[in-house]
């Protein structure tokens, strides 16, 4: 079954690509102060910087992502054994974190979305 979710919709994901963006925002912003304490002829060259990363903020955060359990494995950046992983689900956050060599988060738009992948991963993990 194939599942998505948007980050925008899921405040651990949107807290996620935030903090990220943070970090662009507080570069251009030291970026466009150094060039504006030279000359004034780069205020529209700032401007253009911060509306272009608001606006990819904004595109990243409305692009919706998925995921697909497959089998006994799921296709999320590369494939995990679901047979073999440990997975800890967090309803209040709408996540769950799955462990197999490496951790990963994944994130549902609603509760249903999650119970029914929780159900689809039980069945594979004891079949």
């Amino acid at each position: 079954m194939i599942y998505s979710y948007i980050p925008a919709k899921n405040k651990l994901a949107r807290r996620k690509y935030l903090k990220s963006f943070a970090v662009m925002y507080a570069l251009a912003a030291f970026i466009s102060l150094w060039k504006l304490a030279e000359d004034t002829k780069y205020a529209f060259p700032a401007f253009a910087l911060f509306f272009a990363i608001t606006m990819l903020l904004i595109t990243t955060l409305r692009k919706p992502r998925f995921f697909a359990v497959m089998d006994e494995w799921l296709i999320y950046k590369g494939k995990i054994n679901l047979k073999e992983a440990e997975i800890y689900p967090d309803f209040e956050n709408l996540a769950v974190r799955i462990k197999w060599k490496k951790e990963k988060v994944l994130y549902f738009n609603s509760e249903s979305d999650m119970k029914n992948f929780l159900s689809e991963v039980e069945k594979v993990k004891y079949s």
